[in-house]
């Protein structure tokens, strides 16, 4: 798998059904993902996925890496999204399928991108969608509302495939003709997208910003917001710097 593949990591949320990661596994071998994660509790493995994944997922299998937390399996992702079938305020979505091709063109090449799926009975908490940057909707019937995990996976690494084999690897030029590399800096990695937050909502809360009974609803919009602008490093630094700035100045 090329450079692409290795960029882009499929994280599994406490996966429960052997086979289940085989098969995701064998998925991701079709569309030249490669980096696997598991994240939280979860006993798989199992025989039964490595017959899954077939000679093409083994590979993958092998490699794939254990995480405690979510937010420890994101600290080094640079673009994050949670898929789901659900929506509502606290998880609007604001990817489809369809919109990945545009998504993908709007990053640096080299941006570490995780596609972050949930447990198989009951997808993600809210929480969770929460640590993501971006939310993808995957819209299914009334009648058969439920994918399976590797079906769901299909859906999203065939659209993400289809965008590289259809410009190809890179590297990707600007209208200008400038490397899109050198036009684009990388987004922050996911654990300095937290720090931010933390940093912020308490420097919000001693001007007064945050009060009554809608704070969280406010810090959630926030999250959001930061979170479709995927700011750079050097910017979460700035904001951070804001955000210090706005606490020093309501104590003096």
């Amino acid at each position: 798998m090329g450079e692409d593949g290795l960029n882009t990591a499929i994280v599994l949320v406490e996966p429960r059904n052997a086979g289940n990661v085989g098969l995701v596994a064998r998925t991701m071998a079709n569309f030249g993902v490669a980096r696997l994660i598991l994240a939280g509790s979860t006993a798989l493995p199992v025989e039964k996925d490595q017959l899954a994944a077939r000679v093409e997922g083994r590979p993958i299998l092998d490699a794939l890496v254990r995480a405690d937390t979510l937010e420890s399996a994101l600290a080094e992702e640079e673009a994050t999204v949670a898929i789901t079938r659900r929506v509502g305020k606290e998880r609007p979505g604001d990817l489809f399928p369809d919109t990945l091709g545009a998504f993908r063109r709007g990053l640096p090449p080299g941006t570490r991108v995780a596609f972050v799926f949930g447990r198989e009975s009951n997808g993600l908490r809210t929480g969770e969608a929460r640590l993501c940057h971006r939310r993808l909707r995957i819209a299914t019937t009334d009648e058969a509302p439920s994918l399976n995990l590797a079906q769901a996976v299909a859906v999203v690494t065939g659209r993400w495939y289809e965008e590289v084999a259809e410009i190809g690897p890179g590297p990707h030029l600007t209208r200008k003709g400038v490397p899109a590399s050198l036009a684009l800096e990388p987004p922050g990695k996911a654990a300095s997208f937290e720090a931010l937050m933390a940093a912020l909502e308490p420097a919000l809360r001693s001007i007064g910003y945050l009060e009554g009974d809608r704070d969280e609803d406010t810090m959630n919009s926030l999250r959001r917001l930061f979170g479709r602008a995927m700011p750079t490093e050097r910017e979460i630094r700035m904001l951070r710097g804001l955000a210090t700035k706005i606490g020093k100045g309501s104590r003096e």
